[in-house]
């Protein structure tokens, strides 16, 4: 009869303790890097880290929601970690003027990012997930993209954390595509 109160009890404890680690994942928050690049240059520009509800992504994809809104006179661009529905971008496009990044309200300055001695490893093309890009014909370099954030030491942190995912990439014309390129952006989005 005792054999058979400890097995119940050490059962219960087991269910208990696995429910506790369970519910500890399940408060782990989502965090996501979105980095500005300058379009014509590519010079790292600044970034922000994103945070968003817990969810396990398995898949080397970023699994990202892009909702494009082709401006007539205004439109915009937004993009969603689609799990969880969660806000990563979102700016305005305006024909015949310019519009704006409205989420994240603001991103720190590139001088607030720690530079590695060693850059990262060159990154093949096929680890961009390129999301948005209107320029067809246009080739990107991406050589040039990695290059601009190889070096940073929240890229690295990001990488060892899920390293065989792919860099989401976009570009943000808040003028059109047909507007001034010195006004244009590309963003890369990196997952852990």
């Amino acid at each position: 009869m005792k054999l058979i109160v400890s097995i119940i009890v050490s059962v219960f404890l087991i269910v208990a303790c696995s429910e506790d680690k369970i519910n500890d994942n399940a408060k782990v928050s989502k965090m996501m890097m979105l980095l500005k690049l300058d379009y014509q240059t590519t010079t790292f520009q600044g970034g922000a880290q994103i945070e968003l509800a817990s969810y396990s992504n398995l898949n080397d994809s970023i699994p990202l929601e892009v909702n494009y809104i082709e401006p007539a006179d205004f439109g915009g661009l937004s993009v969603y970690y689609e799990p969880t529905n969660g806000l990563i971008f979102n700016g305005s496009i305006i024909l015949d003027s310019l519009g704006q990044m409205s989420y994240p309200a603001s991103i720190f300055p590139a001088a607030d990012f720690t530079l590695m001695d060693e850059a990262l490893p060159a990154m093949d093309s096929t680890m961009f997930q390129v999301i948005h890009y209107e320029l067809d014909g246009t080739p990107i370099d991406y050589t040039a993209i990695w290059d601009a954030v190889s070096n940073l030491q929240n890229v690295n942190f990001y990488r060892l954390s899920k390293a065989n995912s792919k860099i989401g990439l976009f570009l943000y014309a808040p003028n059109t595509e047909t507007g001034d390129p010195s006004e244009w952006s590309w963003y890369l989005i990196f997952e852990k």
